[in-house]
């Protein structure tokens, strides 16, 4: 699925593989594998979608929609949540378990620090 979502994208912007992948920083032989149906790498991955401006689901055949990656419950993503979403979706089950527990850590202070910048605020 990889392959013909990449290489379709390329074609409607009249740009071939391997220059596209070179320039991006990405190894030219890689090409050849993924045509053989490797997957690339999260880095490869990455960097196609952000040169496309779709989603790494897309990408790999999780969704049709090119756009997945610029909403979430009718609103839209920042560039920077959207990088997190990627590499997070990228990531196994052990490791999308760990940055969910550092997440609600920092959340979760994040509140408590908020909490006490507004009880200072009551009491002056």
């Amino acid at each position: 699925m990889f392959w013909e979502r990449f290489s379709s994208l390329c074609g409607k912007a009249n740009v071939k593989p391997t220059p596209l992948v070179k320039q991006l920083g990405i190894a030219h032989g890689n090409v050849t594998r993924w045509k053989n149906g490797i997957i690339p790498e999260t880095g490869a991955l990455t960097k196609i979608s952000n040169h496309f401006d779709c989603s790494v689901d897309y990408l790999l055949g999780r969704t049709d929609n090119p756009e997945s990656h610029k909403q979430s419950g009718g609103e839209f993503l920042t560039q920077a949540e959207r990088t997190l979403l990627e590499n997070f979706r990228a990531l196994n089950d052990e490791g999308q378990e760990k940055i969910s527990d550092i997440a609600a850590d920092y959340a979760a202070l994040d509140r408590y620090k908020k909490r006490g910048q507004s009880e200072m605020a009551d009491e002056a």
